[in-house]
């Protein structure tokens, strides 16, 4: 196997979100998941204005995984229309309650986890943020994850910045 540290290292660095995608795409076609990965999370840390560690950062990194995903996947921006009208009628924190509240887990959550991204959805921002949420909105979360069967304690925590 490759030693891959040096282009690892120059992602994890960079901060320029053109080279991030270009790095990504550049490795997806080459098959070297594990520096696609990187790209693709480094670049969803730096695309959102907020600052790391806040609330606002982690709901906005979720939507950029959203909407990268899709600029790959049709080679075109496509932003999470009713996502971003949802927070501009009733705010993040009650957008991801509604998220977490839901009956039926939304197809967001489930696709986060066909990622393997599980930190990146509403019910595991809820828990690092919970002294924000209503308890309801935290014990729907918590079940949420529990029901999908991931360590809800690494979510607890606050996420490592860059």
């Amino acid at each position: 196997m490759p030693d891959r540290s040096k282009i690892l290292s120059a992602i994890a660095a960079t901060d320029d979100a053109d080279r991030l995608r270009k790095f990504r795409e550049n490795a997806q076609k080459n098959g070297v998941d594990e520096v696609a990965d990187c790209a693709f999370r480094v670049l969803i840390e730096i695309v959102p204005s907020e600052t790391p560690g806040t609330l606002e950062h982690d709901f906005w990194s979720m939507v950029a995984a959203f909407e990268e995903h899709r600029r790959l996947d049709q080679d075109k921006k496509a932003p999470m229309h009713r996502t971003r009208d949802e927070v501009a009628q009733v705010g993040i924190h009650q957008t991801l309650a509604d998220f977490a509240t839901d009956p039926k887990p939304t197809a967001g959550f489930e696709q986060l986890l066909e990622w393997g991204m599980p930190e990146l959805t509403g019910a595991a921002i809820i828990l690092r943020h919970q002294s924000e949420f209503e308890p309801e909105a935290t014990a729907a979360a918590k079940r949420r994850l529990e029901d999908a069967s991931t360590d809800i304690e690494t979510f607890a925590r606050p996420k490592g910045g860059r």
